[in-house]
């Protein structure tokens, strides 16, 4: 009989608990206070994780709510991917996907080069930016 009472006291504290760990995983992400730079990075890390000979041909983007992908990607299913990983990172609700398939090459006039691609000039290069950031 006191087996299983214990059994059932193990059986709803772990419960109580499983169900206080999936409610704190369900709190969303202050978007307010989230900076540009904030998201970059956390594309960029997401970014390392499956497509790392790829991160120094493409240059993220934030303003606003909106990510814009520039650069190269090596195949059209890693274009895809990254563009997925940027669009489930907190805080973005649209991405431009400008990735180009391929290795890049030299800049025509009006860019700037930025890691391993090129960039409007009036654009920001994070690439460096997100590798050094903490």
């Amino acid at each position: 009989m006191k087996k299983i009472i214990m059994m059932k006291m193990t059986l709803a504290v772990f419960g109580l608990v499983l169900l206080c760990s999936i409610g704190a995983s369900a709190q969303k992400t202050d978007c307010s206070t989230r900076t540009d730079a904030e998201i970059v990075k956390a594309i960029y890390d997401k970014m390392e994780v499956k497509h790392s000979g790829e991160v120094i041909h493409v240059n993220v983007v934030v303003k606003g709510d909106v990510v814009t992908l520039q650069g190269w990607a090596t195949t059209k299913k890693a274009r895809k991917e990254i563009g997925k990983i940027a669009k489930k990172t907190s805080c973005v609700k649209n991405v431009v996907n400008q990735l180009e398939i391929g290795a890049g090459g030299g800049c025509n006039a009006g860019y700037k080069k930025c890691g391993g691609t090129c960039i409007p000039d009036a654009e920001t290069c994070n690439i460096c930016t997100a590798r050094t950031c903490n």
